[in-house]
């Protein structure tokens, strides 16, 4: 497999910040900060860029696993410095169809929150098909998917169903038929409430933001995924940061509406942008997209540790426009943002700008 040794960038480990080379032999980190003495058969100058861990997108629709309406190629987000994905839908496939992808996968099965016969046995049976991979449950509390619901009572029934079988419940609030307090109060600590700052329905926003402060203090936990500007409402986003009601996980709920769309020019550091220029620090973006997303994963992603195994990104804030509009018009601009120079997988250099 060879020898890599990347020099002078500042290393994020997940966690901190660090100083030095990263030197990698065969697939595993040698070294992690300091300076290397090895000679490497590829060295590659991170001067002005950051060396973390390979992002970890909390919400894809990958090919293979999802209805083709929605599926992307699971490589497409290698040059975005991803190197593992969580399948939001999984309505497909299996551990094979995992082994053949570009990146390391986990899934959610869907579940309806309608009760009708049988639901809960076919999510257990849904977890069981995909073994290890299973990740959790992914449901929707949306007024268009089902327009009778008035209370979270099924939402919670299917929260302490999955933590009873050893999973998370992924909950898709866009759109809420009901107050979020209410919605994110039937959570339990470890799921995961994703599209956080959509503008349809009931918003976080109602309360001020109260609601995601009570959330994040029992341990739910908060996503971006914005689905370019479908699931998004960037003006509430930008206050909720200034009133420090920060986001937990930044995905990208990718699809290929919005890859092809975008000219292939949307993923998770397109997010990772999105979130800056409306006020978050880099500080607390990067573990969003590391250390924070394979905890909640329960995955061992998204960290950079010595005799650890070399999964990589090495991005630079600099020039790369952006140019996104959100539904209700907020235009959001910049000729600056986060882009991948190399992504490393298992070792491997799958990308390279």
């Amino acid at each position: 497999m060879g020898t890599i040794l990347i020099q002078n960038g500042r290393i994020f480990d997940g966690y901190r910040y660090l100083e030095g080379d990263v030197f990698i032999r065969d697939g595993i980190i040698e070294t992690l900060g300091g300076v290397s003495q090895e000679k490497a058969g590829f060295t590659f100058d991170a001067a002005g860029m950051t060396v973390m861990p390979g992002l970890v997108d909390v919400h894809m629709h990958i090919k293979g696993f999802s209805p083709e309406k929605w599926a992307v190629p699971a490589d497409c987000c290698l040059s975005f410095g991803v190197t593992a994905a969580a399948e939001a839908t999984a309505d497909f496939g299996g551990v094979d169809t995992a082994r053949a992808l570009g990146v390391k996968t986990c899934v959610f099965v869907p579940c309806d929150t309608r009760q009708t016969p049988g639901l809960l046995q076919r999510a257990e049976e849904a977890l069981e098909k995909y073994g290890p991979l299973s990740a959790g449950i992914k449901t929707f509390y949306d007024a268009d998917n089902d327009p009778e619901l008035k209370s979270a009572d099924p939402l919670a029934e299917l929260s302490e169903f999955a933590h009873k079988k050893g999973y998370r419940l992924t909950v898709h609030t866009a759109n809420s038929p009901i107050p979020m307090g209410e919605l994110l109060a039937a959570l339990n600590p470890g799921d995961i409430a994703t599209h956080i700052f959509h503008g349809d329905g009931h918003t976080v926003a109602e309360d001020d933001f109260a609601c995601l402060f009570e959330a994040k203090q029992r341990g739910v936990l908060l996503d971006i995924s914005p689905a370019g500007t479908g699931h998004i409402d960037f003006s509430i986003f930008q206050n909720a940061i200034a009133a420090g009601a920060l986001p937990d996980l930044i995905g990208t709920d990718l699809v290929w509406q919005i890859l092809y769309t975008r000219g292939g020019r949307f993923g998770l550091t397109s997010c990772m942008t999105m979130a800056r220029l409306l006020g978050m620090q880099e500080e607390d973006i990067f573990p969003c997209v590391t250390a924070n997303a394979g905890k909640a994963l329960d995955r061992p992603w998204g960290v950079l540790t010595e005799g650890g195994n070399a999964d990589i990104a090495v991005l630079e804030y600099g020039k790369e426009p952006f140019d996104m509009t959100d539904r209700a018009g907020f235009r959001l601009q910049s000729d600056l943002g986060y882009r991948c120079h190399l992504t490393i997988s298992d070792g491997k250099i799958v990308y390279r700008r």
